[in-house]
């Protein structure tokens, strides 16, 4: 069997993680299946797990709607460069995967770019292969696309992050309509995380291990200024504040006697540990960590914190799945929805609430449950595996039903 996996991202350690786990739950079901990789990338795939054993494309392009109609009914007439290298990528695939991530198929986003991860969808339901959603986010649904309800209601299964993203499904096209998905969990719950092998490299890095020795308490915290967001790229005040924020928050952790490590999400074409530094010019108490370190480390340091601070989705992520108490900054649907879904929303603070008082106030709620918290954490992590297996699980039927 060959399985393509489309709309991948990369350059980012929580869909690395997330990848990485797809990927090895599928071998674990069948180690023979080949899996070739659609990559959503502008620049180089660099520091990828599976050179050499993965087959990778990377394409980008912003299709109108007619344009994608018109390929699908006439394949070899399109004028589109990447559409074309797509759709000679996914011929004689068995089956197409969305890959897990954050919510492109969303009214936040241009119709055009929807229909660009929409495209490698509708190209396999038109040859008859099957499709299957790997557990993205999904929505918001604010305008009505005729089109995109038709194509998701033929995928065979969908499944999704959180709960808030089904009910956006829902409302978009009607529940009657919606028989094919299912809500599971973040894939990065699924990931092994060897701690021997990652105590081996801690040790390797003098540096960080002599800074851990200085600290009883270290927070690990996630920074980002939001340029990236569609909603919040203009946002200067936010911005700034976001800046002056944490710079302040920092500096009462260093009164506290508390280290800090900044853990960069980003790596590779895609690097921001140049915007974390400025954070270690203004504060002394403060590492930054090397952008060379994978998910599976980043994981293993985060255990070693006594804290997490994310203002990244998967620094919360990799906290909760580690049982370290953390302080989500919510500023997206995909990290409320967690936070809903898993009863722990009052443990963070909305990006409109963010300041220096507040990161203290709720730093300080941690400290007084901290505790009562880990419990939960541990309580909880039995529930987000099997959530998050319910994915394979769901991606075992199909495959199943494929070969008979």
């Amino acid at each position: 069997m060959r399985i393509v996996l489309v709309n991948a991202h990369w350059n980012n350690r929580g869909d690395e993680a997330a990848l990485y786990a797809l990927i090895e739950g599928i071998w674990k079901l069948d180690s023979k299946i080949r899996i070739d990789i659609i990559f959503k990338e502008t620049k180089t795939v660099t520091q990828f797990l599976y050179e050499g054993r993965i087959r990778y494309i990377t394409t980008r392009f912003r299709p109108q709607e007619d344009e994608v109609k018109s390929a699908i009914a006439f394949p070899e007439s399109s004028k589109n460069v990447d559409m074309k290298r797509e759709m000679e990528f996914l011929r004689n695939a068995d089956m197409v995967i969305y890959a897990p991530g954050g919510s492109v198929i969303s009214d936040r986003f241009w119709w055009t770019k929807q229909l660009e991860y929409l495209f490698p969808v509708v190209y396999a339901q038109s040859c008859g292969m099957k499709t299957f959603f790997a557990a993205p986010s999904i929505g918001p649904f604010t305008e009505e696309h005729r089109y995109r309800n038709e194509i998701l209601c033929k995928v065979n299964t969908i499944c999704l992050r959180e709960n808030i993203g089904k009910s956006e499904l829902i409302r978009s096209v009607g529940e009657l309509e919606l028989s094919n998905c299912l809500v599971g969990n973040d894939l990065a719950f699924l990931g092994n995380v060897s701690m021997e092998e990652n105590d081996d490299i801690f040790k390797e890095d003098r540096r960080l291990v002599e800074y851990c020795k200085r600290y009883e308490k270290i927070a690990g915290i996630t920074i980002t200024d939001l340029n990236w967001n569609v909603e919040f790229a203009k946002d200067e005040i936010l911005r700034q504040r976001i800046e002056d924020s944490f710079k302040q928050f920092i500096h009462w952790l260093e009164e506290k006697g508390i280290g800090v490590i900044l853990i960069p999400q980003l790596f590779g074409e895609q690097n921001d540990k140049d915007y974390l530094m400025k954070y270690a010019k203004a504060c002394t108490n403060v590492f930054v960590l090397s952008e060379r370190y994978d998910h599976s480390f980043q994981q293993y340091l985060i255990s070693k914190c006594y804290a997490v601070v994310g203002l990244r989705y998967h620094s919360n992520i990799f906290a909760a799945k580690m049982e370290v108490p953390m302080i989500p900054i919510i500023y997206e649907q995909k990290i409320r929805g967690f936070c809903q879904d898993s009863g722990i929303y009052e443990w963070g603070i909305e990006i409109d609430q963010l300041s220096d008082e507040t990161l203290k106030v709720k730093f300080m709620e941690l400290e007084k449950d901290y505790g009562y918290r880990k419990k939960k954490l541990f309580e909880k992590n039995k529930e987000w595996f099997g959530k998050s297996q319910r994915t394979m699980e769901a991606l075992n039927e199909l495959m199943k039903h494929s070969e008979g």
